[in-house]
């Protein structure tokens, strides 16, 4: 059997030829989903790991004037503004992620759904312990962590958006000039918007759209399955 069903060269020299390049063809397509994945889910762990410094240097701000970071206590309004500049090239740079990977998020994100759907729908009609069903599951699960991966990420990142004003609200703001407040204000006001990646506008990744997901897979599925059955 040919990796991919091909109707032509079912015998003969040329078949070794034609599995050859079926199994490198594969092959390469699997390199490259994977190469895909790692990039874009590289991106998101920098603006996540960057989301996280953001939200350390803010609660530690006052304790940063204090060890010598910044020479004295006026220096605060100038660290706390490199705060709110940080803030905003984070904004950017998520939106630069959006841009450039939101179109090759969409098709994991729909084909998810289909691969999901026919993968179930596969595994009930196969037989239990088969070599088909062993390669199924490992394709099932595969796909499954894939998915889970963005939307795991995604949620981080919408979460840790959103611990930037609790953080201002645990620096030690009541000893900070009322300068220095206005910029902690300006940083909590635009924190109560949380940062976002989506599926070219379709969903945002989050916990919350893998369980939809893994729903529409599974109304799909059962009627898929009750077709058949009628069949």
């Amino acid at each position: 059997m040919f990796p991919i069903p091909f109707s032509f060269f079912q015998e003969g020299s040329m078949w070794y030829v034609v599995y050859l390049v079926q199994v490198n063809g594969l092959a390469v397509g699997i390199w490259n989903n994977a190469g895909l994945d790692t990039l874009n889910i590289g991106y998101m762990g920098v603006a996540l790991a960057e989301l996280d410094i953001l939200i350390y240097n803010i609660e530690h701000s006052a304790e940063a004037s204090a060890s010598g970071v910044t020479k004295s206590k006026s220096d605060v309004d100038e660290y706390l503004f490199t705060c709110y500049k940080h803030h905003n090239k984070i904004m950017e740079f998520i939106k630069n992620i959006e841009a450039v990977c939101t179109k090759s998020i969409l098709v994991h994100y729909v084909s998810s759904i289909v691969v999901i759907c026919n993968s179930g729908f596969h595994l009930i009609m196969t037989p239990l312990f088969s070599g088909q069903f062993i390669i199924l599951i490992v394709f099932f699960s595969a796909i499954m962590i894939e998915l889970a991966m963005y939307c795991w990420i995604g949620n981080e990142i919408i979460l840790k958006s959103l611990q930037i004003g609790d953080a201002c609200y645990m620096s030690k703001w009541y000893e900070f000039s009322p300068r220095t407040n206005k910029i902690l204000f300006l940083i909590m006001e635009r924190s109560k918007r949380p940062l976002t990646i989506s599926a070219y506008k379709f969903s945002v990744l989050s916990m919350s759209a893998y369980l939809k997901i893994i729903q529409c897979s599974y109304s799909y599925f059962t009627v898929l399955r009750r077709v058949y059955m009628k069949d």
